[in-house]
Parts: C-alpha cells; sequence; structure tokens
C-alpha cells in the first residue's frame, strides 16, 4: 500500500478540490461583503463632500457599536450552524428560530435608542457633527437587518449553498452601486442609506428565494431516485 501511493500518489489527499472550492468561496463571499460594507463611504466621497463623508462615518461607528455584542454572539454560533447543516436544512432553521429572537430584540432596542444617542453625538463630538444625529434617525432598522442578513447567509453556508451567496453578494453590490450613483447627487447621504438598504433588503430575499428553490429541486432529485 505505501509503495502504491509513492509510485501513484494521490494527489486529491494533499489537495481536495471539493475543499479547495468552498473555501474560494468564502474568501470571495468575504471580499465582497468588505467591498459591500465601504462602496457607500467611497461613492459618498465622490459624488459628495468629504464632509459628508465625516458626519456620515461618524453615525455609522454607532451602527458598529451596536452590532459587536451581537456578531460575537453570532459568530459563536457559526459551528451549531454547520453541525446542523449536516443534518438537513430543517435542523439549520430549528436552531435559527432558537437563537435569532435575543439578537433581533437587542438590536431594535438598540436601534430605538438611536435618536437618543443621535443628541449626544454633537455635544460628544462637537457642532460640526450636528448631521449624524439626523442620519442616525435613517439608522434606526439598520443592525436589526443586518441581523436578519446575517442569519440567511449562515443558512446558506451550512447548507452548501455558498454558490448562490456569492452570486447574490454581486447582485447586492450592484444594487448599492446602481441606486447610490442615481441619488447621491440628487439627495446626497440620503441616497446612500436608501441605497444600503436596498442591497441589505434585496440579499435577503433573494438568498431566501434561491435557498428555497436548491432545496425544493435537491428533495426532488432525491425522490425521483428512490
Amino acid at each position: 500500500m505505501t509503495f502504491q501511493l509513492l509510485i501513484y500518489p494521490d494527489f486529491t489527499l494533499l489537495f481536495p478540490i471539493k475543499k479547495i472550492g468552498s473555501g474560494m468561496h468564502f474568501a470571495v463571499i468575504g471580499s465582497l461583503a468588505r467591498i459591500n460594507g465601504e462602496l457607500d463611504k467611497s461613492l459618498l466621497a465622490r459624488l459628495d463632500t468629504l464632509y459628508t463623508v465625516g458626519f456620515y462615518s461618524a453615525a455609522l461607528r454607532c451602527i458598529d457599536i451596536i452590532m459587536l455584542p451581537v456578531i460575537a454572539l453570532l459568530d459563536s454560533s457559526l459551528v451549531r450552524f454547520f453541525r446542523e447543516g449536516e443534518k438537513g436544512i430543517y435542523h439549520v432553521l430549528i436552531l435559527t428560530r432558537k437563537i435569532i429572537i435575543i439578537p433581533l430584540i437587542f438590536t431594535l432596542l438598540g436601534g430605538l435608542t438611536l435618536p437618543i444617542l443621535a443628541n449626544l453625538l454633537p455635544l460628544i463630538l462637537g457642532s460640526s457633527f450636528n448631521e449624524s444625529a439626523t442620519v442616525l434617525n435613517w439608522l434606526i432598522f439598520l443592525p436589526s437587518v443586518f441581523v436578519l442578513r446575517y442569519f440567511v447567509v449562515w443558512i446558506a453556508y451550512a447548507t452548501q449553498h455558498e454558490n448562490l451567496t456569492t452570486r447574490i453578494y454581486l447582485l447586492a453590490i450592484f444594487t448599492n452601486l446602481g441606486i447610490s450613483i442615481n441619488l447621491i447627487p440628487k439627495i446626497g447621504w440620503r441616497g446612500t442609506v436608501i441605497a444600503i438598504y436596498s442591497s441589505e433588503v434585496t440579499m435577503i430575499l433573494f438568498l431566501i428565494f434561491s435557498i428555497w428553490v436548491a432545496e425544493s429541486n435537491i428533495k426532488r432529485k432525491w425522490f425521483y431516485s428512490k
């Protein structure tokens, strides 16, 4: 056996093609998520003023603060998602139903505190950040939308639909790009906020629909192969 492996080595043991493909999808998805997250500020700097980027970025930092404990909780649950994914999508959905309540309630409450935080921002950062308070009032529901997107993406991961996630991330980026280019010159940072909400909701809805279609096809193929 050892001699045979030396003469005819099985390189699939060293380079499992399927796992490399999955790893590439995760790497690409991570890059696309980063691009989608930074696209708004880049376009705002290009199509508006750096002053606008400054107070808009300050408002987004408040969203990041709300999301920090939520992301920590969700990251700690990722292994459980993959474990349940081996049993099938229904087990993943049961786990999602158990976990999603706390992050959703936390982000909804956090979002509702944003108007209070908005009044404090100019006192903390200075009067030049008065506009940040207005931006925060537009971002009340963004943390909850982020939570929904996280869970839908992880359902796709756990059920091995990374290829769908990659395509839909691209769709979300183009949605964000198209809306931002059209609206930022007309209504400034408000166009950016509309673009973010639109791209996030697009991703959530298309992923849910795509996973549902893919899982239905898998079950249909399994049924006819019996």
